[in-house]
């Protein structure tokens, strides 16, 4: 492993490899950088940041994992970190990335802006979660990423920031086509990014998940995406127990087709509070799947599609 000012970065040679030195096909991280390359060629580099979104447990009387007692589940409250867990846990977490070179922006108690480059974050993020989850454990926590781990509270999620670099960067003709083509695959796009059952049991409308339609919005926590800054885009449609090489190479592979293919724009931005009747007004009528085996099936129309164009 090496260590990078910003992060750390595991170097284009940490990928799985046949024992003739060639890449294994199925290598996410190889996927990952096949993706950033291909972008490339384009004129396109990103610069990426997570929300690192997780829950933290405590063992009840029985042995059982519970909520902790003081939850902070409110939006910029600061009272979770009264709780010992803070301290105990996060704060720990936080100095040791620092130690790492790992720069945590911000603790934010949420119902819990994008600055490494994009192999290098993903390669942090994986990293940080990693010492979060070791500095829990040692601590008598539990961490988990699941994204509903209690039926009858908010789940967790897994935010991606991306913003595309350079000059070409905040030019609308470059960043509208490019995240038209994500809203275009954003069913396919789902298999990875919320790639078990258990991602569909947190997604509902109303309830700060995203929302269950194809559309974007800006100050709106009821879209799978929104427009924060130029070409700085939040992707909500993503959770914690998503492989995350792979779901970045499929949504840069969309968002570069669709500047490869001129996409034409974007759907008009949907304001929260609309009634359904609304939306269909405005053309937005498509939903993300509700399972994983619809999504699935989204994927394979959406390949099958676009083999048949390229024939």
């Amino acid at each position: 492993m090496t260590w990078t000012e910003k992060g750390v970065c595991l170097g284009e040679g940490r990928v799985f490899k046949e024992k003739d030195g060639s890449p294994v096909a199925f290598c996410a991280r190889t996927a990952l950088i096949k993706a950033l390359d291909a972008a490339k060629k384009l004129g396109l580099t990103f610069t990426l940041g997570f929300e690192i979104k997780f829950v933290l447990m405590k063992r009840g009387e029985k042995g059982e994992f519970e909520p902790l007692d003081n939850d902070g589940h409110a939006w910029s409250a600061g009272r979770a970190m009264d709780h010992e867990a803070a301290t105990t846990v996060v704060e720990k977490t936080v100095l040791a990335l620092e130690d790492a070179g790992v720069y945590v922006g911000m603790v934010h108690l949420e119902s819990a802006r994008a600055g490494t480059p994009a192999l290098e974050a993903v390669d942090t993020l994986l990293y940080a979660r990693n010492v979060l989850s070791s500095h829990a454990t040692s601590t008598g926590y539990r961490m988990t990423l699941h994204p509903k781990p209690f039926a009858m509270a908010c789940g967790t999620a897994s935010h991606v920031h991306i913003s595309v670099d350079g000059d070409k960067g905040n030019d609308p003709a470059i960043y509208e086509p490019f995240y038209a083509g994500i809203l275009k695959h954003l069913r396919a796009i789902c298999a990875f990014t919320y790639s078990s059952d258990a991602s569909y049991e947190r997604v509902a409308d109303g309830t700060w998940a995203g929302g269950t339609y194809v559309a974007w919005g800006t100050q709106n926590r009821e879209r799978p995406l929104r427009k924060i800054a130029g070409s700085h885009w939040e992707i909500k449609c993503m959770d914690g127990i998503a492989n995350a090489y792979l779901a970045l190479a499929v949504v840069v592979t969309a968002g570069a087709r669709g500047v490869r293919e001129g996409e034409a724009g974007l759907r008009r931005e949907v304001p929260a509070g609309m009634t359904e009747d609304e939306q269909a007004a405005l053309g937005i009528r498509t939903r993300i799947p509700r399972t994983l085996g619809g999504a699935l099936e989204a994927l394979c129309t959406n390949i099958s599609r676009i083999l048949c164009q390229s024939t």
